[in-house]
């Protein structure tokens, strides 16, 4: 039967969360964990999945907040790194350095750069000789969604290029290294997954030729390129105890507002919008 997983939106990474899940999901095939049962093994599965999901929303939210870099006019706050402003140049450090921005329960810290096709360092935009972008991104704070809750902390260094001539799409590639996470999630169902379940993540993640468009051209959804998250999973529950696990997360991006997410083998659609993650059906 297929499982549904609800989530909302996820360097160093801390989490706390609580998710709820049905059903039985014996029918997906993947590996399983070593020490645990298929149950558990897919029950880990679902819960890496959500919090790939709400990184990978974080993820496209960073993306269009950068867009602010290049003059593009932003009369919102954005969920979890407010709304673009410039900051002061140094020469030293040849990049923009901002001072810390706080949205809600999230603090932001950032710095920007510029170059121009020869990769020289620029001490203001140019929409004629601005070939690239650079950001790096951290962010903490706290989540609370309507199944899991936790606080969080992401590095993320990203660079945006083919800005210059009259290119319709630009490219976004990018780092980001030593993510932690501390999760705990809870299921409905009796047995090990109605256990609580406390987990200790370590991640790296790479963007890969991301394309978006222009940035004179309106916003939409990446149209294509992957981000990939690599997981170093500690996972503790009353009934299995410490196990340690590893999982692949791949988002792959298709210009709508649902990509395709893989953990471990299993399929899921991705809500970019919201983050919901839905297991896909196999049969």
């Amino acid at each position: 039967m297929t499982t549904s997983t609800l989530l909302r939106a996820a360097t160093a990474l801390t989490i706390a969360a609580v998710f709820t899940a049905c059903g039985d999901s014996a029918a997906i095939s993947e590996p399983t964990d070593p020490g645990v049962s298929a149950s558990v093994t897919t029950a880990t599965t679902l819960d890496v999945a959500t919090l790939s999901g709400d990184a990978a929303k974080e993820d496209v939210e960073m993306f269009q907040v950068n867009r602010g870099a290049f003059g593009i006019l932003q009369a919102i706050d954005f969920e979890r790194f407010a709304r673009w402003d410039s900051c002061p140049y140094d020469a030293t450090a040849k990049r923009f350095i901002c001072v810390d921005r706080v949205r809600g329960p999230f603090t932001a810290t950032r710095s920007y750069a510029y170059a121009d096709q020869a990769g020289v360092a620029q001490t203001a935009y140019n929409a004629a000789t601005t070939a690239s972008g650079n950001f790096k991104w951290s962010l903490s704070g706290n989540v609370t969604k309507e199944k899991w809750s936790g606080s969080i902390s992401r590095n993320r260094d990203i660079t945006i290029s083919n800005l210059l001539g009259t290119n319709t799409t630009v490219t976004v590639n990018g780092t980001g290294a030593a993510e932690r996470q501390r999760t705990t999630f809870l299921r409905d169902s009796a047995g090990p997954n109605g256990l609580t379940r406390t987990y200790d993540m370590e991640s790296s993640l790479a963007i890969a030729n991301v394309v978006t468009p222009a940035i004179r051209l309106p916003d939409a959804w990446p149209a294509s390129g992957t981000i990939t998250r690599n997981y170093k999973v500690t996972r503790i529950d009353a009934s299995n105890g410490t196990i340690v696990t590893t999982r692949n997360s791949v988002v792959t991006f298709n210009g709508t507002s649902t990509a395709s997410l893989v953990v471990n083998g299993r399929e899921f659609s991705l809500d970019l919008a919201t983050g919901k993650v839905t297991p896909k059906t196999t049969t």
